[in-house]
């Protein structure tokens, strides 16, 4: 089974986008069925790493960027480097 087209395209974009200009987030919701947007959006990441999206990229999408946009630029919760 591959990879769909668009997961592909996706995958490409973030690859050739400014680093410093892409945030990742999730629009997966709290319903009865999905109770915990934060484990579908980490189960998310998670793809796009196993696909080949360098850990450092998915972290500057996931957390820096928008930390900086939100201005809590050097902020980190406390244990995470």
């Amino acid at each position: 089974m591959g990879v769909p087209a668009v997961y592909e395209r996706v995958i490409a974009a973030l690859r050739q986008l400014d680093p410093r200009r892409v945030v990742l987030a999730t629009d997966y919701g709290w319903t009865t069925a999905s109770r915990n947007p934060a484990a579908g959006f980490r189960s998310h990441l998670g793809r796009l790493h196993a696909d080949g999206v360098k850990e450092a990229l998915l972290v500057a999408f996931a957390r820096d960027n928008p930390a900086r946009l939100l201005g809590f630029a050097g902020w980190r919760p406390e244990g995470v480097r």
